[in-house]
């Protein structure tokens, strides 16, 4: 049984490192789908730049997507942010780029941000699938959906 919780609707401030938070939006399956929509188009790219025979030696497509999901999923989810400036201490404005430059620059906020924010909503996202059985393929619940054969069909002539 799928078992429903009311949906947390305020949002909420995250920290992420001394002095950085980010307030963000409640995760849900939209900010999948944010997520999933960036490192679609990271993979779009390569594969423009493997057809224009551009792309680079080295790197990884799959590393790059999977950094562009969590970047997704930030842009989508951040409202506002605390403790980010630029070199000279100034605050920065919360961008598209400079969340992206935070989570680059940073690989403890990175894999905070991912570990409490991201993976908790995928987590909950696979759930779904052990909670009831299959209703078709080979499961033992599921139904028969083939004909049964009538007789054998002949074998093939051979030359």
């Amino acid at each position: 049984m799928l078992k429903l919780a009311p949906a947390v609707t305020e949002a909420e401030w995250k920290d992420l490192a001394p002095g950085v938070r980010v307030l963000l939006k409640p995760a849900d399956a939209v900010m999948l789908l944010a997520g999933r929509r960036a490192a679609g188009e990271v993979h779009k790219i390569a594969a423009d730049l493997i057809a224009a025979d551009l792309a680079p030696n080295g790197g990884s497509v799959q590393a790059d997507a999977e950094f562009a999901f969590t970047v997704g999923c930030l842009v989508w989810g951040a409202l506002d942010w605390e403790g980010v400036g630029d070199q000279d201490g100034e605050p920065l404005p919360m961008t598209e780029a400079n969340l992206t430059l935070l989570l680059r620059q940073s690989l403890d906020i990175f894999d905070k941000f991912d570990r409490e924010y991201v993976v908790p909503i995928l987590v909950r996202d696979a759930e779904k699938n052990v909670s009831s059985p299959s209703l078709n393929g080979t499961s033992a619940a599921a139904k028969t959906t083939a004909v049964p054969v009538p007789a054998p069909a002949e074998s093939a002539p051979t030359a």
